[in-house]
């Protein structure tokens, strides 16, 4: 598990957003509802979560959903700040997994 290197604030626009993407998915698809509902208590019930690669996924992909809405209603400096949220949270992802993912060894 990886603590979430996020301000307050971050966090209250991430739960925002999740609570968005949940009630969107709940029509458009059911398939990836527990898990993200799972990583949406997790930042509910703690200001630093303590989170994986797939739930620091679930809130890029809200973040990104919610990116084409704030574009959509031309809300332009909205839009940059979860953008640039969201490439946070996936670089400290991919470090994550870098760190902590499978080890492939080269076959020669």
């Amino acid at each position: 598990m990886h603590k979430l290197n996020i301000t307050v604030g971050q966090r209250g626009i991430i739960v925002d957003v999740l609570r968005r993407y949940l009630q969107a998915l709940e029509v458009l698809q059911e398939g990836k509802i527990p898990y993200i509902k799972l990583a949406y208590n997790k930042l509910l019930s703690n200001n630093t979560p303590f989170v994986d690669g797939g739930e620091m996924l679930c809130f890029v992909e809200a973040l990104g959903y919610r990116i084409g809405q704030l574009e959509v209603a031309g809300r332009t400096l909205d839009q940059q700040y979860c953008l640039q949220l969201a490439l946070a949270i996936d670089f400290q992802r991919r470090q994550y997994q870098r760190y902590f993912g499978p080890k492939i060894e080269k076959s020669s």
